[in-house]
């Protein structure tokens, strides 16, 4: 109505506010901490992780001084202008290290990587021999990255140390090889030992007392291979506390990594699936309803599925089956059977196939000549099926074959995706909401379990439920009896949406993720929503032969928009790492729920609609000359 008409000059406000907070939160789920060291002149740049809370990056050039992991030279002797402390990592903690770099007047702290502390000596012992040294954690190398086999006998310690450059063939990442568990093969004088290609990684460095008392400088930690390419790249190496309180090396230049890029356009690339999804998926159910409404659908063209309206016991039976099987879930994982994740990815495989037949099967029988349209093949123990049903299935099966075989390729997160969201549409067009009461309700559940299984679970079993679960498909390694490390490649879970950060960490790419039940459960209200603006739509515009839509500021597009504004608080409150019981991870629906149902409380509130909305009856509204038994059917409503 015109009365209750919204000013343009406060839409327009209402909109770049809406949009300012997601792109604040947007950005804040892309944040990352990386860094980049370059030596001036060399063409040479090597990543690096700043350690959290450590202030901005100097942009001047600096020195490279050289000092023991955790003593400070006896000769302190300050040397001209910036500088950064290079220490190796091990021996003392991190904080340690930064009140030496304090005490030595260090701009910033550089914290290498190396194999000293691996193969667990101290900077002071060299005397190990090469053949009796072993690593403290086998896992620390991964042989199916790079292997081989060298005399241990024929090399000394410093060369162990140092890395064995190609020893370990060609794949190896990291250009640095070290002992396997294996127990060396001795053959008079020679003994045999297996090298394997070390995991390059670099690690968080946590300050809690430097944060604490504000002491902190910029930190940097460097991988085994950035350290070794930085060390060899400054010639003039001087230990610090000799030739007069050593010269500085360098000189270097840090700067910001500008890969946040990739972890943000990730988040973007959630955000903007998971909401694409969900209204396109609402868009659609409410649009089957119209058309049954319109008898505008011919028979061979019908969903043989049939629409269920959800009723308040149904939503209690729907919260009791989802925790029945995610409990014997986490049970079967906790027992150790990963064999139950390949049945999760072929009932995936399955249901995706089925879901994009059923979604295209619509199309292509209005794109296939009309005297193909009701014709059916004898098909052996199927009977007798239509052609229309054929040519849909084939694809969609053929489809769902490629992602189950080639699902850990670097392109099958794509399928996955869209696979995903033929299954999310197809769940959103079976199961209706019929009044904003059931909704609420359900929801209401859905939002508590979500929280419980996330953040309260610990409370009452060792760990987060949900998380355990959801990380149960993640990569292991263990020590074998044979002393060398097994891993297991993991196999991820496909109820999930996917977008890679393209940040590869341990060769592997990290994915931003958000499970299939967030768009699902929240679509289902967006569906409802968009029923009863279609509902709205007065007969004048089937007379007027005018394509039904919704209206712009209805309740479909305001919980859209609740929608987005939801999931980019939970990818804001995921990046700044706001937990509770120390659980890593965001119960999406506690920001969804309410995001989602409030914009159509207050429409309702606002245009005097909300005994209406609540008990359903807002969906009797005349959508066209329909019948009343046509419309009862798509209406459903429930009391």
């Amino acid at each position: 109505p015109g009365s209750h008409a919204l000013h343009p000059e406060m839409l327009h406000r209402l909109q770049a506010l809406i949009f300012g907070i997601c792109l604040v939160g947007t950005w804040a789920a892309g944040q990352r901490t990386s860094a980049v060291v370059s030596v001036p002149g060399q063409h040479l740049s090597v990543g690096a992780l700043q350690a959290p809370g450590t202030p901005e990056l100097p942009t001047e050039p600096l020195g490279v001084v050289f000092a023991s992991p955790c003593e400070a030279p006896a000769n302190r002797a300050q040397a001209d202008g910036l500088f950064a402390l290079f220490v190796e990592r091990g021996e003392c903690s991190f904080d340690k290290k930064m009140a030496l770099a304090r005490l030595v007047g260090a701009s910033v702290l550089l914290v290498a990587d190396t194999l000293n502390g691996q193969y667990g000596l101290l900077a002071h012992d060299r005397s190990t021999a090469a053949v009796n040294m072993s690593l403290a954690d086998p896992c620390s190398v991964d042989c199916q990255a790079g292997h081989g086999e060298i005399d241990a006998a024929a090399v000394d310690e410093a060369a162990v140390l140092r890395g064995l450059p190609g020893s370990c063939g060609d794949r190896c990442a990291s250009k640095l090889c070290a002992f396997s568990g294996r127990l060396p093969t001795f053959s008079g004088d020679v003994a045999m030992r297996r090298v394997c290609c070390v995991v390059d990684q670099t690690i968080p460095m946590f300050l809690p007392e430097s944060l604490r008392d504000g002491s902190a400088l910029p930190a940097l930690f460097l991988s085994y291979s950035a350290s070794q390419t930085l060390r060899s790249a400054i010639s003039n190496k001087v230990p610090f506390g000799t030739s007069g309180g050593s010269r500085l090396s360098g000189p270097i230049l840090l700067s910001e990594a500008h890969s946040v890029s990739g972890a943000l356009l990730s988040s973007v690339g959630i955000l903007l699936i998971g909401t694409l999804v969900a209204a396109i998926g609402a868009l659609l159910a409410a649009w089957d309803c119209y058309e049954e409404s319109q008898h505008e659908l011919p028979s061979s063209e019908l969903q043989p599925e049939e629409s269920v309206a959800l009723t308040v016991p149904m939503a209690m039976g729907f919260l009791l089956m989802a925790s029945a099987a995610l409990l014997t879930l986490y049970f079967i994982l906790k027992a150790g059977n990963r064999w139950v994740l390949l049945l999760l990815v072929i009932g995936f495989a399955l249901a995706s196939a089925h879901s994009l037949a059923l979604l295209s099967h619509r199309l292509v029988s209005r794109l296939l000549p009309y005297q193909w349209r009701n014709r059916a093949v004898l098909c052996g123990p199927a009977g007798s099926v239509p052609v229309s049903w054929l040519v849909t299935l084939m694809p969609a099966c053929t489809l769902a074959l490629v992602w189950l075989i080639w699902r850990n390729a670097s392109w099958a997160w794509l399928l996955q995706d869209a696979l995903g969201g033929c299954v999310c549409i197809l769940f959103m067009r079976t199961l209706r909401l019929p009044s904003l009461r059931v909704s609420v309700f359900f929801l209401g559940l859905m939002f508590l379990y979500d929280i419980f299984m996330v953040f309260l679970s610990p409370l009452f079993f060792p760990e987060s439920i949900m998380v355990k679960v959801a990380t149960a498909g993640e990569p292991s390694a263990t020590v074998s009896s044979t002393g060398e490390c097994e891993r297991w490649a993991g196999e991820r879970m496909p109820m999930l949406f996917m977008v890679p950060r393209w940040q590869e960490q341990d060769g592997s790419t990290e994915f931003a993720m958000l499970g299939l039940g967030d768009v699902v459960l929240p679509g289902l209200a967006l569906a409802f929503c968009c029923r009863v603006d279609l509902a709205s739509i007065s007969i004048a515009h089937k007379r007027a032969s005018k394509p039904a839509c919704p209206p712009l500021f209805g309740y479909w597009s305001l919980s859209v928009i609740g929608y987005f504004v939801g999931l980019t608080l939970a990818l804001s409150a995921n990046a700044m790492q706001i937990t509770l019981f120390g659980v890593q991870g965001q119960p999406a629906l506690l920001y969804l729920v309410p995001c989602v149902l409030l914009p159509a409380a207050v429409r309702a509130a606002y245009l005097n609609e909300s005994t209406s909305l609540w008990r359903g009856t807002i969906l009797e509204r005349p959508l066209t000359h329909a019948n009343s038994q046509t419309q009862a059917c798509c209406d459903n409503a429930v009391y």
